[in-house]
């Protein structure tokens, strides 16, 4: 049976038990993640059993307005996950010419829109709510925004092992360029779709 270390902690690395892994997790995963608000970045690791379809998913940032987040998975297997390194996506903060409404909320399944520009590679709109189960405690959680296409490949039905989570939506939809908005080819409301990623709202309410 796969054998994984098992953690979850503010910053750049964590250590915790080894855990027998179950399901189809077959691989054991390091997650790096880091959220920028108002200027202050917060990074957190995470070390879990996985299934290692997820292994292929790319980096991923997103971009919520006043909220931005970026992260990165790598899959290990025994004593590779000791040394192997996990880096984050490299911050791009140059508009691209997409854009899409962005709001982010806590202890809602809704939250207000803004329109923020895409940057890098982002060119997906996502909207995500969800019912999450962190610490033991429950809450909330409503986000929109800029995103990787990486990030709407991840499997809407899996949190990745990573929290207990009751998805309500998830959909991303591409983003619409400035053009498009101005002369009125892409209706608002088709912006707006429904969505939810574990990977990045139990990050949100760290």
């Amino acid at each position: 049976m796969l054998q994984c270390e098992v953690c979850h902690s503010i910053g750049r690395s964590c250590s915790g038990r080894i855990e027998t892994c179950s399901g189809d997790a077959d691989t054991c995963g390091i997650i790096l993640h880091e959220v920028t608000i108002g200027g202050m970045a917060i990074p957190s690791s995470i070390k879990t059993c996985l299934p290692s379809k997820v292994c292929q998913m790319g980096p991923v940032t997103m971009n919520y307005g006043k909220v931005k987040a970026r992260s990165r998975l790598v899959c290990c297997v025994g004593d590779a996950c000791r040394t192997v390194s996990v880096s984050l996506p490299p911050e791009n903060n140059v508009p691209n010419g997409f854009q899409c409404p962005a709001c982010y909320s806590v202890d809602s399944f809704q939250c207000g829109n803004e329109i923020v520009n895409c940057t890098g590679s982002e060119n997906q709109c996502v909207d995500l709510a969800g019912l999450m189960n962190a610490g033991g405690l429950t809450a909330k959680a409503a986000v929109k925004g800029c995103t990787t296409i990486s990030e709407c490949s991840v499997d809407s039905k899996s949190n990745l092992g990573l929290v207990d989570m009751k998805i309500k939506r998830f959909q991303c939809q591409p983003a619409s360029t400035l053009e498009m908005l101005s002369s009125g080819l892409v209706p608002p409301q088709s912006l707006l779709f429904p969505a939810l990623s574990g990977l990045i709202l139990e990050k949100l309410l760290f």
